[in-house]
């Protein structure tokens, strides 16, 4: 199945190192809107081209950049960038009207068109948050020269969404919290959160029984505070959780948790001998295994491997890397076989 993406997105999946981390991705979106057009809902077609035109200049400035108008990219390529970048926006379904712009490396994506003009999205997966941060305010900056963002000395930034106008950044931190959350704390450490400017959901929006045990931290507000007022806060509540997980898993390992034993057993041999499996629930077996893994209650468990099977197992990436004529679910079952051949309960 040939795909129009980088071969580097498929050859070097994330989580390649340090896989023991809670933190696995933060991402930093900036919203911006160009002056001279109306926003995307209130364009003609004419307007679109135009916009596009102005854009793919300005990009064209930037190094290694790859430009995808929407009808270029199948909607397998766009459901994989939507995982690639941990995204919680769809734009599966995006029109020719709608462009994407992304690098050989994987770590920056801007969709053009959507709701607003830009939307320019850095990603991180090894913990280098600020190095990603700055980067995106590079390519910002470098934009900026040719391009004339609207502005209001009131309002800031100006999004098609008003929650949105200000600073126009969106930050998530994505955290891996097994723990917590197989011992229902995490309710009751989100509470302590409640009145700051920052909210929670799963990666598919929903906090109950989110896939993968991954919560999403968010920044509410991108009005009111600066960019590094509000970074900060986002870094010290994730810092903040992160801690409560691994006293937790602490707690679980000095007392030698039956329960956690036999969830993460239970696992084990789901993912071992299952027939088919969905993405959801796949995800959350992946989950207990890591868990398990980073416990040190797991034999011959590759710990990069099962991060990387995370993303991949995924519909799209699993599309691309493990293609064939069987029904997904299936063939789900026999790339996870592989990748997790031999592990086995420590006793």
């Amino acid at each position: 199945m040939q795909s129009k993406l980088p071969e580097t997105f498929f050859s070097n999946l994330p989580w390649y190192a340090d896989s023991k981390r809670t933190l696995l991705a933060t991402s930093f979106q900036l919203l911006r809107n160009l002056s001279c057009f109306n926003f995307p809902s209130k364009l003609e077609s004419q307007g679109y081209q135009q916009l596009q035109k102005q854009l793919h200049d300005a990009f064209n400035d930037l190094p290694e950049i790859l430009f995808y108008q929407g009808g270029e990219l199948k909607g397998l390529d766009k459901e994989f960038l939507f995982e690639r970048f941990m995204c919680l926006e769809a734009f599966q379904d995006s029109g020719m009207e709608e462009a994407f712009i992304t690098n050989k490396t994987g770590d920056f994506l801007t969709v053009i068109n959507s709701s607003d003009h830009l939307r320019m999205r850095s990603i991180d997966f090894q913990g280098k948050w600020d190095e990603s941060w700055r980067r995106l305010l590079s390519i910002e900056e470098q934009l900026s020269r040719t391009l004339e963002f609207a502005y209001n000395p009131r309002f800031g930034f100006l999004t098609a969404d008003p929650a949105h106008c200000g600073t126009g950044l969106r930050i998530q931190f994505y955290l891996h919290l097994p723990a917590l959350i197989h011992s229902n704390l995490l309710e009751q450490h989100l509470e302590k959160f409640k009145n700051e400017a920052v909210s929670f959901s799963g990666i598919e929006g929903s906090l109950i029984n989110p896939p993968g045990d991954i919560i999403v931290l968010q920044n509410r507000y991108t009005i009111g505070l600066s960019e590094d007022n509000m970074i900060a806060t986002v870094k010290q509540i994730s810092e903040r959780l992160i801690l409560e997980e691994e006293m937790q898993r602490d707690e679980i390992k000095s007392s030698n948790s039956q329960q956690f034993k036999e969830l993460i057993s239970r696992a084990i041999g789901l993912l071992l001998h299952s027939m088919q499996l969905e993405v959801k629930e796949a995800l959350n077996l992946l989950s207990l295994i890591r868990l398990g893994g980073d416990l040190g209650w797991i034999k011959n468990v590759d710990k990069s491997a099962i991060d990387q099977a995370l993303m991949s197992t995924r519909r799209a990436h699993l599309s691309y890397l493990n293609p064939g004529n069987e029904p997904i679910e299936k063939r789900r079952v026999s790339f996870l076989h592989q990748k997790l051949q031999g592990i086995e309960m420590e006793q």
